[in-house]
């Protein structure tokens, strides 16, 4: 996943990353500082470098490539991933609304 050094790019939060989440692979996260950089370091099976490292960028595919050859890919945090599976996240979001509307 990459997301480029642009204004105000520590604020995005794209889909996207979430979504590869839910695969349980590992990850080559290349965005700035940010939330989505902190969503990728929790998740624990993220190699992340800046999007304009090439050289890192270069050096995170060689490691994921020797790890898997290893038999030795790191695994998510299954907690950060269950964090943001969308059926869970539904169902709070329809028990926050229902707590909202009781009189």
């Amino acid at each position: 996943m990459m997301v480029g050094n642009t204004r105000n790019a520590d604020t995005i939060s794209s889909a996207k990353l979430y979504e590869y989440m839910g695969t349980k692979k590992p990850l080559l996260v290349s965005v700035p500082s940010g939330a989505l950089r902190m969503d990728a370091e929790r998740y624990g099976a993220s190699w992340i470098t800046e999007p304009d490292d090439v050289e890192a960028i270069a050096t995170c595919i060689n490691e994921m490539y020797d790890a898997w050859k290893k038999g030795a890919l790191p695994r998510p945090d299954q907690s950060v991933v269950d964090g943001f599976d969308r059926r869970a996240l539904t169902s709070q979001l329809a028990r926050q609304l229902a707590l909202s509307t009781r009189v």
